[in-house]
C-alpha cells in the first residue's frame, strides 16, 4: 500500500470513525484550553493500527521455509483468530496456507513417484 493510500485511508476512517475524532483538549478546572490567541485547542485524532496476527506471519515464513503440516497448522489458527479478533493478517495466513499445502501435495507425489520406480527397479 503506498504512503498516500494510507494517508487516504486514515483521513477516510477519521471522518467516519467517532472514535477518531479530535478531543477537546481541558484545563485542569474542566474547561477547555485555548491557546494565546482564544482559538480552542485540540489533540491531534489517533488512527488505531490493526495488529498483524503472530500466528499468520509464523505461516507465511514456514510455507516459505518448505514446511507442509506446520504452515497448514497454524494457517488454519490464524485464519480462525483473525476472524474472532479483526486482526490484520489474512492474506499472510492464506499464502502459507496455499504454500503448506502446495507442498504437501508435491511431496505426496514426489514419494508415490519415487516408491512406483523403486518397484519397477526391483521387478528387473
Amino acid at each position: 500500500m503506498r504512503k498516500q493510500d494510507k494517508t487516504e485511508t486514515a483521513t477516510s476512517q477519521a471522518a467516519t470513525d467517532p472514535a477518531v475524532v479530535a478531543q477537546p483538549v481541558l484545563t485542569a478546572d474542566g474547561a477547555q484550553a485555548v491557546d494565546a490567541e482564544g482559538r480552542p485547542l485540540f489533540t491531534a485524532p489517533v488512527v488505531p493500527v490493526a495488529r498483524t496476527n503472530p500466528m499468520a506471519v509464523v505461516a507465511l515464513v514456514l510455507g516459505v521455509l518448505g514446511g507442509s503440516i506446520l504452515p497448514i497448522i497454524f494457517g488454519h489458527i490464524a485464519r480462525a483468530q483473525i476472524r474472532r479478533t479483526g486482526e490484520s493478517g489474512a492474506g499472510m495466513a492464506l499464502a502459507g496456507l496455499i504454500l503448506g499445502y502446495a507442498t504437501t501435495v508435491i511431496g505426496i507425489g514426489l514419494l508415490i513417484v519415487f516408491l512406483v520406480l523403486a518397484n519397477s527397479a526391483s521387478s528387473f
